[in-house]
């Protein structure tokens, strides 16, 4: 089973997988195996510059190579990005190889703290001068949009759809997510 895990940076997606990765499911992280495979370990700021066409190439040679070599895995990525304001498809062609989608969600209020706080790296998602309620908003427009895309794929690709608001304590949100793959499993 392939199952694709997306939601907007800052929603807590890695976070909660790190919690599902203890029950001995193959979880991959689509940015970091990317970047590795990129040879920019770690370099967020590199992977922002390269050319959105050789971009998105990239991504999708990589991960024609990522799906043609396992049929059992959770990938943690997104189905598109915002940088600086402005939304970015992030799938193509090899999306269809996956058997569920899931969308992981909160509150845009939790997410725009959560990014706040986190201080691991540089996100780039608003426009520079942004006020917090455009922040806000814009996370708000970036969630519908996620939504609508991701349940698009469901219904075109005829394939299991699940959200998931994560708000409760990680180990119930990891629960839930955990419940969802393994029904899709039997």
């Amino acid at each position: 089973m392939r199952i694709f895990v997306g939601g907007c940076s800052g929603v807590g997606k890695t976070t909660l997988l790190q919690s599902v990765k203890q029950k001995d499911l193959n979880i991959i992280h689509a940015t970091s195996s990317f970047m590795l495979w990129l040879g920019i370990k770690n370099d967020y700021e590199a992977l922002r510059k390269l050319p959105d066409p050789e971009r998105e190439r990239l991504l999708n040679q990589f991960m024609q190579e990522l799906v043609s070599k396992s049929d059992s895995f959770v990938l943690d990525s997104h189905y598109s990005i915002m940088i600086n304001g402005k939304v970015k498809n992030s799938i193509n062609g090899w999306v269809k190889s996956m058997d569920a989608f899931v969308l992981i969600t909160a509150p845009c209020e939790v997410i725009f703290k959560r990014i706040k706080n986190d201080s691991s790296r540089e996100r780039a998602l608003f426009p520079e001068f942004a006020s917090e309620q455009d922040k806000l908003n814009l996370l708000q427009f970036f969630q519908d949009h996620l939504r609508a895309q991701s349940k698009e794929l469901s219904y075109s690709l005829d394939k299991p759809y699940y959200e998931l608001t994560n708000v409760d304590d990680i180990e119930t949100s990891a629960e839930k997510l955990i419940n969802f793959i393994t029904s899709q499993n039997s």
